[in-house]
């Protein structure tokens, strides 16, 4: 027999060609969103294909031996990446990659080198060849016709990637921790969700009849009817206390259900705005597995933070927290609240860690929060990923903030169309006079301190911003 992985905890191995189709069938569903799904099936039957070579079986007997003491490694990458350059050269990038990462062209090269002239992957190609173990010819598998160039083809073999990394850890969890796989999903759906959204709204609507209530109910409404659109990028524009979180959601949740997708991701900027998006959400949608948060600050909570108690369905905070932790890995979860840095280290980085959630961006939506906040060298990658995104896999974004960016006319500058997002909410400007306060008149000629202080003493209150503590002081002076 040949194996996977040692003995679990039941004393049972993990056979190789039960988790090299294991793999393969979780990968192409992963993938078949963004029409990936052969591609992600061989890339699943070769990535372990190594393990039946003579030296991977006597490792895996060594650890089950002296389960101890530390082993030499055996590499069990080569052989699969080895079948990829005999047929499609870009799947090695992949098999090469899927444990430590994926690697630079240059190295990835070098690396194929070295394989044509390694007797050993030769030999484990062949006893893969005599068990039945290898996958078909890849020559006849293609890319979606999509991927027309260098671009295109690096971000979708990232996709790629994100689906063989977390269907590699998935079927594993599943042999050495069943119980633990056993927990991941169980999450409501975005219908029940919906409604959950829809009727705590009915709590708030009507309650106020004043200006800023009936701009919020505009607001609200108006996301619900924009939700119809088709996917894509849409704009909302509502000034600050306008219901922006709460109305965004309910666009998100709307929309997904109106185009079958299939999960919300907020992303905003700060720690202390994503504490406080997730508690909202939360309010409104239930603690039981709906809104997963996952930030830095998270994983520092105490354990008898209430935030992480309402996230639980059975009143055990050992059960809330663990599948808190397993959903942060692939944000298997309906709705997620992160930070922009987590949402684009998964969309641009090389690790298995950071890409096992990338998959997930596909048909989902994605709402940017505060999105003028996104740093201004980093936009040409960040907004040509988000369109590759919302272009082929199937993903709507929305810009939400009360000071939108003009991302178009950046775009444009660095030689990249990006297309003009849909408002979602009527007449921002009309919103925006609505909730007007205050009046500002600016002064542009010189002034004393003894002037300042008396314009200040006319006001019944006054703030003064200076720009040093001596500037302070002599105010304060001036003041008495």
């Amino acid at each position: 027999m040949i194996y996977a992985h040692s003995r679990n905890a039941d004393g049972d191995r993990h056979l190789l060609d039960v988790h090299l189709r294991a793999v393969a069938d979780l990968a192409a569903a992963f993938a078949a969103p963004f029409g990936g799904r052969a591609l992600a099936r061989w890339v699943g039957l070769a990535h372990d294909v190594g393990k039946a070579g003579d030296r991977f079986q006597a490792y895996l007997a060594a650890c089950e031996q002296a389960p101890g003491k530390r082993h030499p490694t055996v590499d069990h990458k080569g052989a699969g990446a080895r079948l990829a350059f005999d047929g499609f050269d870009c799947l090695a990038f992949l098999i090469q990659g899927h444990h430590g990462g994926l690697p630079d062209k240059g190295t990835l090269l070098t690396k194929h080198k070295e394989l044509r002239a390694d007797a050993f992957v030769a030999a484990t190609i062949d006893r893969a060849r005599q068990l039945a173990l290898l996958p078909p010819a890849p020559e006849a598998l293609d890319y979606p016709t999509f991927v027309h160039d260098e671009l295109s083809e690096e971000f979708f073999l990232r996709m790629l990637f994100s689906a063989l990394v977390d269907a590699d850890h998935l079927d594993t969890e599943r042999h050495f921790e069943p119980d633990q796989a056993a927990e991941r999903g169980a999450s409501p759906d975005l219908a029940t969700l919906a409604a959950r959204l829809e009727a705590d709204q009915a709590r708030l609507t009507g309650r106020r009849d004043d200006a800023v209530g009936l701009m919020r109910d505009e607001v609200y409404q108006a996301c619900l009817a924009a939700a119809a659109n088709p996917p894509g990028f849409f704009r909302l524009t509502v000034p600050t206390g306008g219901g922006k979180t709460r109305s965004g959601l309910a666009f998100a949740l709307r929309h997904a259900l109106a185009h079958g997708l299939e999960r919300v991701i907020v992303a905003v900027p700060y720690l202390t705005i994503t504490d406080q998006t997730a508690q909202v959400y939360r309010d409104a949608l239930g603690g039981d597995r709906a809104v997963l948060e996952h930030h830095s600050g998270v994983a520092l909570r105490r354990r008898d933070d209430p935030n992480t108690r309402r996230l639980d369905d059975d009143g055990s905070e050992a059960t809330a927290e663990r599948w808190r932790r397993l959903a942060t890995q692939d944000w298997d979860a309906p709705v997620i609240v992160t930070t922009t840095v987590q949402l684009f280290d998964s969309l641009f980085g090389r690790t298995p860690t950071a890409c096992r959630k990338l998959h997930r961006l596909a048909r989902s939506v994605v709402i940017l929060d505060e999105v003028q906040s996104l740093p201004a060298p980093l936009l040409p990658p960040i907004l040509d990923g988000l369109q590759e995104l919302v272009a082929h896999y199937g993903t709507t974004v929305v810009f939400s903030t009360a000071t939108q960016p003009a991302f178009e006319a950046a775009m444009r500058r660095v030689g990249i169309d990006l297309p003009e997002p849909r408002e979602i909410a009527p007449e921002p400007a009309r919103l925006f006079a609505t909730m007007r306060r205050v009046a500002y008149e600016w002064r542009t000629e010189k002034a004393d301190w003894e002037e300042i202080a008396a314009a200040m003493r006319d006001e019944p209150r006054a703030l003064a911003v200076v720009n040093t503590k001596r500037d302070a002081l002599a105010l304060l002076d001036a003041l008495a």
